[in-house]
């Protein structure tokens, strides 16, 4: 008579398990094909350097023709190259001097540039992630190091 008990109590615990299971289906869980990207592992403490993430961001968003890629007779709104703070004031460093709150790059990110309606990428350009703008700060906290 035990055995048939227990025999009993397995075979409910096995069909309440069987039971309670759900398919999940990634049309169900991601309506319209989003796609949902891990999250960003930058925080404030985070070393950032110059060649491995700020030069790629730089590249893919802000330095297109027309925007601030080089240009024959390179210009201080060219941001494809590190530049100096010593004697031309060019480049990106030049324009990430200080700290985000005197830095015209992070201004122009932030949307409070010096002229309405300077936030940066503009209209029709990729923008920056929040991860991207999180490296930025950093780099620009960190002194905008050439690393």
């Amino acid at each position: 008579m035990k055995t048939n008990k227990s025999i009993l109590v397995i075979i409910a615990a096995v069909t309440l398990t069987l039971t309670s299971c759900y398919y999940h289906n990634w049309e169900n869980l991601h309506p319209g094909g989003q796609v949902y990207t891990t999250p960003c592992a930058i925080d404030t403490g985070t070393v950032v350097s110059y060649s491995l993430n700020i030069k790629p961001i730089i590249a893919n968003k802000c330095g297109q023709s027309g925007c601030h890629g080089s240009s024959p007779g390179a210009n201080a709104s060219d941001l494809t190259f590190y530049g100096d703070t010593t004697t031309n004031w060019n480049g990106l460093v030049a324009a990430c001097y200080g700290d985000t709150s005197g830095a015209s790059v992070w201004q122009y990110i932030n949307g409070t540039g010096p002229g309405a309606g300077d936030q940066m990428p503009k209209t029709g350009s990729p923008l920056l992630t929040p991860c991207e703008k999180a490296t930025i700060r950093n780099w620009i906290h960190q002194k905008a190091p050439n690393n």
